[in-house]
């Protein structure tokens, strides 16, 4: 009976050790996974901040802003939606001069692909 017990409480004791050690590497990886979305979050404040600029620069800086991400294993890829319904009267040769303005900022050194749309709803 003695042996028994004493079997029983080494496998637990080894099923504790292994669940402490596998914690333990999962948190290093999330640790690792929340340190680059922290660098990814401050990357997306300042693209929005340089795109605010850029807006107001052709004065729409009340301009709606809706960034939505995509991740992937392989890349991140976000939709810039641009709200302001004055862009309805925008000349062609005006609207595609901001968008060049805007396509031209770049959020992680072109790592990332970004769609710009301009919605005047």
């Amino acid at each position: 009976m003695k042996k028994i017990m004493w079997m029983i409480c080494s496998v637990l004791l080894v099923l504790v050790i292994a669940f402490c050690v596998s914690k333990i590497v999962s948190g290093k990886d999330n640790q690792d996974r929340m340190a680059l979305e922290h660098y990814y979050d401050s990357l997306e404040k300042e693209y929005i901040a340089q795109v605010r600029s850029v807006l107001k620069e052709f004065g729409y800086e009340y301009s709606g802003l809706n960034l939505t991400k995509v991740v992937t294993d392989q890349e991140r890829s976000y939709d810039m939606v641009i709200h302001d319904q004055r862009f309805e009267y925008l000349t062609e040769n005006y609207e595609d001069t901001l968008l060049s303005k805007l396509k031209f900022i770049e959020m992680d050194q072109g790592e990332s692909i970004i769609m710009i749309s301009l919605v005047y709803r």
